[in-house]
């Protein structure tokens, strides 16, 4: 079976996501930047008891749940990533990629926020909301022409918003390593927005299929 052409970069595989040469990745023209705080920061967060559960750990427990996802139609079970590898050459293994994106910290009922405001260090308090949201992005490549090729990449993607929907354990405990918090995280894949978008590589006998799973993760904390 043939080699995809190297393209720009010398490498087999098209770029991943947050590379503009993408097809999905232009079309959409997502923004997305690392989050983070200093070590002192999170010390003084932690000591207060007020630190949430952090945007990697959620990352890891996705990634938890799509690794080794198994497919339909024959195709080899997913990899799943959050850097992705550069360069990726396996391009008929079909890769995920799990990044953040927008998210929302309130005390809304919508989010189980509760009143009162903390007062303070280790004072009393309601509840409040945080919704993370994560682009997962699912990308594959095949000669496959045809009938033959029509079901198979929206399988994967019903795949993979099934193994979201119905992730257990529901909720889930999970302690971020960093801070050595605990925390809770609820409802993974109960919002889901999706994308599906295909192109020729420079080796026309090829395809490029993309997917874009915008998915939204619940959790609560004391504050």
């Amino acid at each position: 079976m043939a080699e995809l052409r190297p393209r720009r970069g010398g490498s087999k595989e098209a770029p991943v996501p947050g590379d503009s040469r993408g097809p999905l990745i232009r079309l959409l023209g997502i923004a997305q930047a690392e989050r983070g705080s200093s070590p002192p920061e999170r010390l003084a967060y932690r000591d207060r008891g007020l630190l949430p559960l952090s945007i990697l750990t959620c990352q890891q427990f996705l990634q938890s749940v799509l690794q080794g996802l198994e497919l339909p139609y024959g195709v080899p079970s997913a990899q799943a990533f959050i850097t992705p590898p550069d360069p990726r050459v396996q391009a008929k293994i079909p890769a995920i990629y799990i990044w953040p994106s927008d998210g929302q910290e309130n005390r809304s009922p919508e989010l189980g926020g509760t009143i009162p405001r903390n007062t303070g260090p280790n004072t009393p308090s309601g509840t409040k909301g945080l919704l993370h949201q994560f682009d997962i992005y699912i990308t594959w490549f095949s000669s496959n022409s045809g009938k033959q090729a029509d079901p198979v990449f929206p399988a994967i993607v019903d795949t993979a918003m099934a193994a979201l929907r119905y992730s257990q354990p529901n909720p889930v405990e999970l302690t971020d390593p960093n801070t050595l918090q605990t925390s809770t995280i609820y409802n993974v894949g109960e919002n889901i927005r999706y994308r599906i978008g295909i192109e020729s590589t420079a080796d026309e006998r090829w395809l490029r299929y993309d997917s874009l799973l915008q998915v939204a993760v619940w959790e609560i904390i004391n504050a």
